[in-house]
């Protein structure tokens, strides 16, 4: 079988789990003896979102066709300023891309103007991609036979390229959500032309696709409840692709002090830092480090910096992912930061699962879907998000620490069942059907089911 994965963004060399979910994924079909091509981004330096780390392209097979598509105009311009804001920060030297003149003044405003314009990026900031990835698209299904278009969000602009593909081939289609689309938090805070115009674009998509697969339970039950999706045709496939043979070989190196460590993004809207970071004020500097290794929104620096927080290290983005390993495995405990929304389950909770360090998992409200995963595993300490708890929380682990006792308190055993090879088999099942890799067939090629409204269903 032949297979399409559409993966507007997250695909190696881009750097992050769900960039990891696709190749796994690509790894699992070839392994199954099946062809696989990929349309996604060219990636592009400078852009301050899509990060590129070329080791990452290790994980992809050889047998894999990659087709990749510029970016669109605003997203190439917003990575050329970001190379210029760079150019400012390290001082001469650096090859930015705009240094003088109207064109850098023109960026700047473009950038500082995105809340007037990311209302009008529907389905998201990458919708400048479709026409581009389109015309290759249709270039591709011209030129010879698939069976099957997966598309995979975020962004849910693969989805709607997907879309009208597998509508121009005739062939089935199946889609990946690692995130909720028409109801997620983010979409909250837009206009409400915005909400239903994304709303309506995804239900006439969700009438094609013939099999989902979702990264948590929230996602399938908002699949059901809102546009009457079968759970037959949904499957759990957890964003749990953690290659664990990268985290044994890296080594930890132990520290004196006590340090709480954490990694990636702080989403707006789904998870509050605010009351972690005020609680820090009460706890003697010398007794706890926070080291966060990721990208912080402007809101979120300045709330450490009102606080006078000291012993907050922001390192940034690392495109080093062994360096971030390191950091992990090295901490004394990890914090992670719960969703409030009950329909997805931060991905790094998984990578502290292999880097079996203690985790301090603030639990954001009762749907917080990583507080019970991480209770049931004995992995750490699940406390409110409040500051009279997170205090309490910080003090007896620091006790423990000193005491020597903190690896002994908690359940720090290798959890293979995270692994990525398994959760790439579960996703491929998921998305072929049938709970394995082989799919019915004619003599024409994959069997297909047409509904009333004109859908290919697997």
């Amino acid at each position: 079988m032949r297979v399409l994965i559409v993966a507007a963004i997250h695909y190696p060399p881009i750097i992050g789990m769900a960039s990891r979910r696709m190749a796994y994924l690509s790894r699992a079909l070839v392994a199954a003896g099946h062809e696989v091509e990929v349309l996604t981004i060219e990636p592009l330096a400078g852009h301050p979102v899509c990060k590129n780390w070329p080791e990452m392209m290790a994980l992809v097979p050889p047998e894999v066709k990659i087709h990749r598509v510029p970016m669109g105009l605003v997203n190439r311009l917003i990575a050329r300023f970001d190379i210029d804001r760079q150019a400012d920060t390290n001082g001469p030297g650096v090859n930015c891309g705009v240094r003088n003149g109207y064109a850098r003044r023109a960026l700047r405003q473009l950038y500082a103007a995105k809340k007037l314009w990311q209302p009008l990026a529907i389905p998201d900031t990458s919708a400048d991609w479709i026409p581009g990835a389109l015309r290759k698209g249709f270039e591709l299904i011209g030129s010879r036979r698939f069976d099957l278009v997966i598309s995979h969000s975020y962004p849910y602009t693969s989805h709607v390229v997907a879309y009208f593909l597998a509508r121009r081939a005739q062939i089935p289609l199946a889609a990946d959500y690692g995130d909720e689309w028409g109801f997620s938090p983010d979409l909250q805070t837009q206009p409400r032309f915005k909400r239903v115009l994304s709303r309506a674009m995804e239900r006439r998509i969700v009438r094609r696709v013939g099999r989902f697969t979702v990264s948590a339970e929230g996602i399938a039950t908002q699949l059901n409840r809102v546009y009457g999706i079968d759970s037959d045709r949904v499957k759990l496939a957890r964003s749990c692709f953690i290659d664990l043979q990268h985290y044994r070989r890296v080594t930890e190196e132990p520290g004196g002090n006590f340090t709480v460590v954490y990694t990636g993004q702080i989403y707006q809207g789904t998870q509050d830092p605010g009351p972690f970071f005020r609680a820090l004020r009460r706890i003697p500097i010398g007794d706890v480090t926070v080291t966060i290794l990721g990208m912080l929104r402007p809101e979120q620096e300045a709330l450490i910096r009102s606080l006078g927080l000291s012993n907050v290290e922001l390192r940034g983005w690392c495109d080093d992912q062994s360096e971030v390993i390191g950091r992990q495995k090295s901490a004394g405990c990890l914090l992670l930061l719960g969703h409030s929304t009950g329909n997805q389950v931060p991905s790094k909770v998984y990578e502290y699962f292999a880097a079996r360090r203690p985790i301090l998992c603030v639990r954001m409200d009762d749907n917080d879907l990583a507080a019970p995963l991480v209770a049931r595993h004995k992995r750490g300490l699940v406390i409110s998000n409040d500051e009279a708890a997170i205090i309490e929380g910080l003090r007896s682990l620091v006790a423990l620490h000193g005491r020597g006792e903190l690896d002994a308190a908690f359940n720090l055993d290798e959890l293979p069942e995270y692994s990525a090879e398994q959760a790439a088999v579960t996703l491929m099942h998921g998305l072929l059907g049938g709970g394995g890799a082989e799919m019915p067939r004619t003599a024409s090629g994959l069997a297909t089911q047409r509904g009333a409204d004109g859908s290919c269903t697997l």
